[in-house]
């Protein structure tokens, strides 16, 4: 189902709830690590906003843990000039 462009949020939020649909209602978390050296578990959504703030260390991908400023972190930058690969706005769902 092709979804008009002004609909990307609510496409966003269908996701999300069917998502957590599929891990049985459970909310995924990821680790963090803050700078005084305390860690705990938060919500994805969160991730972004703690490292714009500069209030966290490093976070864990299923990589590994990422050191921030040390690694690339998405959406952080970069000199990327090919096309846009990542646009879901008229991808099915």
């Amino acid at each position: 189902m092709l979804l008009p462009h002004g609909l990307s949020s609510i496409r966003k939020i269908i996701q999300f709830f069917l998502f957590n649909i599929f891990l049985g209602g459970k909310m995924m978390h990821i680790e963090v690590k803050y700078p005084g050296g305390m860690s705990e578990k938060i919500k994805p959504w969160l991730l972004d906003k703690l490292i714009q703030e500069g209030n966290i260390h490093a976070f864990k991908r299923s990589t590994g843990w990422v050191v921030v400023g040390k690694y690339n972190i998405r959406g952080m930058g970069g000199n990327y000039k090919g096309p846009e690969r990542r646009n879901t706005e008229n991808q099915e769902l």
